[in-house]
């Protein structure tokens, strides 16, 4: 329906390609997962910050979505996993302050926490490439 929208209104073209860079994937771990699942209609409480995530329902779209965002770098889903799981993640951020220590460094801390693991890549991922949009939409 957005799409639609768009195109209508902006003349928007666009399309999907496969480009090859570099980002991380979120995988299980050969031990598998050590988080608690919760059901999809459990109470949601979070906490978000540098070096540290809790939330009490959190789907692994949303995990990868936040750690995207602290490693500054896309991270992709690839565990399979399709529930809500209970996570409280700690880690030392790569650009710290000296002398904090919150935890392990980010890699070893989702792994030895949460039963999952983070690998770096580098290929093809889909993107969304836009090819014209008129800068003004047309009147209703």
């Amino acid at each position: 329906m957005l799409r639609t929208l768009l195109t209508e209104r902006f003349h928007l073209a666009m399309h999907t390609e496969t480009r090859s860079f570099g980002h991380i994937v979120l995988t299980r771990a050969k031990g598998g997962s050590k988080m608690k699942e919760v059901a999809a209609d459990a109470p949601s409480n979070m906490s978000y910050r540098l070096g540290h995530i809790t939330q009490t329902r959190i789907s692994m779209y949303v995990l990868a979505l936040l750690l995207s965002r602290q490693m500054r770098q896309l991270v992709l889903d690839q565990t399979g996993l399709q529930g809500f799981y209970d996570i409280d993640l700690r880690w030392t951020p790569d650009d710290a302050p000296e002398g904090t220590d919150t935890g392990p460094p980010i890699f070893r801390a989702i792994q030895e926490q949460l039963g999952l693991r983070l690998e770096s890549r580098k290929d093809g991922v889909d993107v969304l490439v836009v090819d014209r949009a008129d800068r003004v939409p047309v009147a209703n």
